[in-house]
């Protein structure tokens, strides 16, 4: 069952992020659309370059990048010894957001991006989904309760037949 919620979710996010791109770019002009005044719009945008414009590179090289995510991802998922499910939904976000914009680097050359709140670049739902993903994961690396032992037994001495190991009772 988990396996199964593992690839609807990303089929879920990749469905998501081609929907909202393609109704971005067929139904707005370019430039800003206030969504809360001017502090988040809408500003439709050809992305050549990495996540959140970072650095730029030929888009086949992010495409690869995208294709090795998507391997790396599914292993990582089906390798979990115990399947924690923020793990698991993690991997999942993370892997519909490679295939998303994998999906725009492979037949566009470039990502569609829109959502703009001015503080950092413009992205879309795949880089949202990414981002919580790295986000999620790194409070399962830091927070990760201990795992839990057995309850521990006290030890016992090597105590003959019918000797007792524990100290008798009153003692100590």
């Amino acid at each position: 069952m988990r396996t199964a919620f593992f690839y609807l979710s990303a089929i879920m996010v990749i469905a998501s992020d081609q929907l909202t791109k393609w109704a971005v770019m067929s139904n707005l002009t370019p430039g800003p659309h206030p969504v809360l005044g001017s502090l988040i719009t809408i500003n439709p945008t050809q992305n050549d370059r990495s996540a959140f414009s970072l650095f730029s590179a030929h888009p086949w090289v992010f495409a690869a990048i995208a294709g090795v995510a998507v391997v790396v991802l599914s292993v990582a998922f089906h390798k979990q010894l115990k399947r924690d499910l923020w793990v698991s939904a993690a991997l999942a976000l993370a892997l519909g957001g490679a295939v998303g914009n994998g999906i725009d680097r492979g037949w566009l050359g470039y990502v569609r991006d829109f959502f703009d709140v001015r503080i950092i670049p413009v992205f879309n739902v795949a880089d949202a989904a990414i981002t919580v993903a790295v986000i999620v994961l790194a409070w399962r690396v830091v927070l990760r309760p201990p795992a839990s032992d057995p309850v521990a037994k006290p030890a016992r001495s090597a105590a003959g037949p019918g000797q007792s190991a524990d100290p008798p009772a009153g003692s100590g």
